[in-house]
């Protein structure tokens, strides 16, 4: 198991690089000067000679990337343009609520995704499974953001139930329980087409296993159904989604920018939307890096707890 988690981390480290490297690129990909990209063409020589020299920009691009990623190394992304503090801190102050957004829209895809998806696979001839696939299928099928906006007119415009935007209330102490009210709703918005996915790859799954001899044992030899559920059943129907819940949560923290700007949430994806909007390249290096960190990160996890549960997995 120890080789096969170095050989997994051995994997990621060139990605990583190949990360680095993009990243680095986006300040070079935009025609023309980037420092008049940054600052815009109204901007007087002073300040283009002054951004050129933080930037060390005249310096040939192999120079520019290796001292860029040294200081990236040591937790130095540079100043951001717009609101002119480090990028690092900046990036702190939203990490906190996009983990938390994460952690709420990866509770709701593992819980209701798996427990969907295996009762949709056990009742597979139950009258009502087609329309709990139909169900499956749109929720695949709506964007994170739409869902959203519907969301929000129905339950915070129409209703009054919950707030409407933001992570805490402009008056009064934030508690767990308000908390739980501005969450709610872009956890749910940004959960349900990751949720579709995880509960249509479990259906299949235990629909599969369903038809394998060792359950067929198992009935001869008179279990119980709720032990062959769920210590034959799901036990294995539940390996091959292992990897698909990784990758939805990787896909929780990309797409997370529309729904954060729908709710005003300020998260790693409505900071990067912002920067694009203001042309802050170090700000926009800063987020798709750290993204980028995060997804490797996410994969690296899931293929080791693949790993765990799937012996022959290590020896691919």
């Amino acid at each position: 198991m120890l080789v096969f988690v170095l050989r997994r981390i051995t994997a990621s480290v060139p990605i990583i690089i190949g990360a680095t490297i993009l990243t680095f690129s986006l300040i070079h990909l935009a025609p023309g000067d980037p420092a008049i990209s940054m600052l815009g063409p109204m901007a007087n020589q002073a300040a283009l000679q002054t951004i050129r020299a933080e930037l060390h920009l005249q310096d040939p691009l192999p120079v520019q990337y290796l001292r860029w990623v040294s200081r990236a190394a040591r937790g130095d992304l540079g100043n951001s343009i717009f609101f002119r503090r480090p990028v690092t801190v900046e990036l702190g102050e939203r990490l906190g609520p996009a983990f938390l957004l994460a952690s709420a829209s990866f509770f709701l895809i593992l819980t209701a995704g798996l427990a969907i998806g295996a009762v949709a696979g056990l009742k597979s001839h139950a009258r009502w499974e087609g329309a709990l696939t139909a169900i499956i299928s749109m929720g695949v099928a709506i964007p994170p953001f739409v869902l959203g906006l519907l969301l929000l007119v129905v339950f915070s415009l129409s209703l009054g139930w919950l707030p409407s935007g933001g992570i805490r209330p402009t008056t009064g102490p934030a508690t767990w329980a308000t908390t739980l009210q501005y969450l709610l709703l872009p956890a749910i918005a940004l959960a349900a087409a990751p949720t579709a996915v995880v509960a249509r790859m479990t259906r299949a799954s235990v629909i599969e296993t369903l038809g394998q001899d060792h359950i067929r044992t198992a009935r001869a030899k008179g279990l119980k159904p709720r032990r062959i559920i769920l210590w034959h059943v799901m036990r294995n129907a539940i390996i091959p989604v292992i990897h698909i819940l990784g990758l939805e949560l990787g896909y929780v923290f990309g797409a997370a920018a529309l729904v954060e700007i729908v709710f005003a949430w300020p998260g790693l994806g409505s900071l990067l939307v912002r920067a694009v909007v203001t042309r802050d390249l170090p700000l926009v290096q800063g987020c798709v890096l750290l993204l980028a960190v995060l997804y490797v990160g996410i994969n690296l996890i899931t293929d080791i707890l693949h790993g765990f549960a799937d012996p022959r997995v290590r020896t691919c």
